[in-house]
């Protein structure tokens, strides 16, 4: 659509994708913060290891992009490839999902040895981590990345003289349904958090996962984009990942609820029951 949100000069210019993801970011951040004021938790916690985090979150993000690319990084071993590997100064790329899970695997870290609540930090990260997905989707569908397959429903988007998107028939906006779901969730886990707000540790957390991940996994039979891995040929990683990701949260959500009985979820263990005696 608008791969270029901005233009000044030739060679200044305003990125869509980039402005609505530093956007995000910084919203997300407020609501962050707001959001841990409310659940009575220490924001000064964040700020003690917030160099940590961002170190975490570098390193990781690395380490899962050269993973994810290790034929261009390795494609002979010496020396300079490993330097290679290693400045991502250079090419200046990092893995988005590594940079997330390198920021969690300090704070958890951290949270423990400062006996802090995981539980509670979750529910708030939930929220601001979808709000966060919310602005970067809808970035994506400005910038043409993330695109869909091709499609003859009147849901079908053409994106016209942008070179990121290969095909030129109407397609998926897969950024768009991203964008949809995401909302959904946020609305839905943001209005049960200030019902059930101190009662459920955890639970927004837990349910958020299992939300975005089964969300996130259906989304991927709509991508046209090129995969960043196939696995056995024919499925991409992003569909393996987020369903295990699914049935991971699921576990979760099912011993969360035969342990405490929600109110939120008591369908569900309805449901569950009804299965089980079947």
């Amino acid at each position: 659509m608008f791969p270029i949100l901005l233009q000044i000069t030739p060679s200044f210019f305003v990125k869509s994708l980039y402005f609505f993801s530093f956007l995000g970011l910084f919203l997300s951040t407020i609501f962050f913060v707001k959001e841990t004021t409310k659940n009575r938790l220490r924001v000064q916690f964040i700020v003690d290891i917030l160099f940590k985090m961002i170190f975490s979150g570098l390193v990781w993000g690395r380490i899962f992009y050269v993973a994810l690319n290790y034929q261009f990084y390795f494609f002979e071993l010496s020396f300079g490839s490993l330097i290679k590997a290693v400045a991502f100064w250079a090419d200046k790329s990092l893995s988005f999902w590594g940079i997330i899970f390198g920021v969690i695997l300090c704070f958890v870290s951290n949270a423990n040895k400062r006996q802090e609540n995981p539980k509670k930090w979750g529910d708030s990260f939930m929220l601001a981590f979808l709000m966060l997905m919310i602005f970067i989707n809808f970035g994506a569908f400005l910038d043409g990345t993330n695109f869909g397959s091709p499609t003859d429903s009147f849901l079908g988007v053409q994106f016209l003289n942008n070179i990121n998107v290969k095909y030129l028939t109407p397609i998926h906006p897969t950024q768009l349904y991203a964008v949809f779901y995401c909302s959904l969730i946020f609305m839905f886990l943001w209005a049960s958090q200030k019902k059930y707000r101190h009662q459920y540790e955890g639970l927004i957390f837990v349910l958020g996962g299992f939300l975005y991940s089964i969300s996130r996994f259906l989304e991927t039979f709509f991508r046209g984009d090129d995969p960043t891995m196939l696995i056995f040929g024919v499925l991409r990683l992003e569909m393996i990942t987020f369903g295990i990701a699914s049935v991971y949260f699921f576990k979760l959500l099912f011993d969360y609820q035969m342990k405490y009985h929600t109110k939120l979820l008591l369908p569900l263990e309805k449901l569950i029951n009804k299965l089980i005696n079947k």
